[in-house]
């Protein structure tokens, strides 16, 4: 499962938050009405996990148009980072 890390808070509730720059773990739902990109800590088994939605999209604006793997890619870069173990590498020997 791909890794991911919050471009911004993402409130939980009850005053809680996911700061940004948490790393998280998505996964994606589909009503009739919505596209759900939703997340949770990437530390956190899922299925004990409180996933928080992170971003949408209203499936009426699909209606005229056939939504892509890019559209949907294009959807999470709004919000969310994804992580590339050796970017992190390179870029920590390029500071010393």
């Amino acid at each position: 499962m791909k890794t991911y890390f919050l471009k911004e808070d993402v409130p939980l509730g009850n005053k809680q938050i996911l700061p940004k720059g948490t790393s998280v773990k998505i996964w994606i739902e589909s009503t009739a009405s919505l596209l759900k990109v939703k997340c949770y800590p990437s530390n956190a088994d899922r299925e004990g996990a409180i996933g928080k939605m992170v971003t949408y999209l209203i499936n009426e604006d699909l209606k005229e148009k056939e939504f892509t793997v890019e559209d949907l890619e294009s959807l999470i870069a709004g919000k969310l980072s994804f992580y590339l173990p050796e970017e992190t590498k390179s870029t920590r020997q390029k500071k010393k």
